[in-house]
Parts: C-alpha cells; structure tokens; sequence
C-alpha cells in the first residue's frame, strides 16, 4: 500500500480490475450527461493533470470528467477512472480544494480499493455457499444465508470501507501536497463539508464514509506529514485560480 504500509488481501488482478473500469466508465458516459461549464472543465483538467503526474502511476489510463447533477459528490472507478458531479463544484472555493477532492479520488485509484473491496465480496459469496451447503447437509431448515450476508456486510465489509476512506483521505493529501497543491485546503474543504453531511455514531456504523467530525480529526493529524511534502514540492500552485 503506497504511503501508509497497510496489507491488502486483493485476489483480482489490476489488469482485470482495470478492464471492469474502463467498462463502467463506458457505461457511465453513455447513461450520463457531460458538463459543458467550461469553468468546471477546465478547473478539472488544470489540477486532474498535475494530480495524474504526481500519483506516479504510469500504467493507468487516467481519466476525469465532469457529470451533470444536483448532487455534491465524486468517486473512482477502477485504473484511474474519476468522476465529479458539477453540484460539487459549488462548495469549492479555488484549485486547491478541488485538489483535496480529486487527490482523494486519485487514492482509491492507486491504493486499488476497488480491487480490495471486490476481493472481499469474493469471499463473502464463498463463505455463504459453503455455510448453506453445510446447513443442508445438517439438515438445518433455517434459511441463515441472509442473515450471514448481512452480518458480514456490517461486521467486515463496511467497516473496510471506512477504512479505505480514512487512507484515500492520507494518500489523496500526500498526492496533492506533491503537486504543489496546500493540503490546507484539505481542511477547510471537509470543515464545509462535514456541515452538511454530519452524521451521528448510529447512522455513521450503516455506512461506509465516516462522520464529517472524526474524519476532520484524522485529516488534521496528517497534515504535518502532508506538509513535508508540499514544502519539497518543486512547484507551490497554493490555491492557484479561485472560484
């Protein structure tokens, strides 16, 4: 895992996994609508570029888009495959917080996150199989399946997920950080952010992105480390254009 050391239990190849971005982004692109703001596209393409190159990842076919929608949000297909929504653009305030958002992205790519959740629902599948089969076997009527693939979904699958935004959160800012970008601008991003999307512990444990308070909290302890990072970068853009 770049940056952070974590182990990874991946079972897919990254040739595979690029193969099945390249196929959603296909299809992303043919249910949904470009932006033609030629503010947002631009914006994308200034930092996505510096972002793609400071991610050192030369074998991924990067690519970014800007979607129609009314809904502030941004995720990464598998190989580098990245779309943000023109709602997004909206609570951004210059380049920088752009970077925060693209960065984090740009790490679910090259730490191969999607690869790693697939690998667990791999296993899941298995696992479920090989308990009914057993159950039949015992001659056990209940129907445990369900029950099996709910309590692996929320005692392992989402709590990976959550995992994996903390580090897209440490690698995105490290990225940024080498392209120049302040990953200050990290901060203020999700400080916004966490406004509108808090949720409360309940709520936080049903779904794989954290609380906006405790996600500030970790994002703020990496910061000194981010630092090093802009600080040796060749080229400072700070905030670069403001919106």
């Amino acid at each position: 895992m770049p940056y952070t050391e974590r182990k990874q239990f991946i079972i897919t190849s990254e040739k595979d996994e690029m193969l099945l971005g390249q196929q959603a982004w296909d299809e992303t692109l043919r249910k949904s609508t470009a932006s033609t703001n030629k503010q947002y596209n631009d914006a994308l393409e200034r930092v996505a570029t510096r972002l793609a190159i400071a991610a050192e990842k030369e074998n991924y076919n990067w690519k970014f888009v800007v979607l129609e929608s009314d809904t502030a949000n941004a995720y990464c297909l598998p190989g580098g495959k990245i779309v943000i929504y023109s709602e997004m653009f909206k609570v951004l305030d210059n380049d920088a917080e752009l970077a925060a958002i693209i960065g984090h992205e740009v790490a679910h790519a090259i730490a191969r996150h999607s690869g790693e959740r697939l690998s667990h629902l791999y296993m899941q599948q298995i696992s479920s199989t090989i308990l009914s089969i057993a159950l039949a076997q015992a001659n056990v009527a209940t129907d445990w399946g369900p029950i099996f693939g709910i309590a692996t979904d929320l005692g392992v699958i989402l709590p990976y997920s959550r995992t994996q935004e903390y580090e897209a959160d440490h690698i995105g800012m490290i990225i940024m950080s080498k392209a120049g970008y302040n990953p200050k601008a990290a901060v203020t991003f999700w400080e916004k952010y966490a406004k509108q999307n808090n949720y409360n512990i309940l709520q936080e444990f049903f779904t794989t992105h954290p609380m906006g308070s405790k996600r500030l909290e970790k994002i703020k302890k990496i910061l000194p480390t981010a630092m090093k990072y802009y600080n040796d970068a060749p080229i400072k853009q700070g905030l670069n254009e403001i919106y």
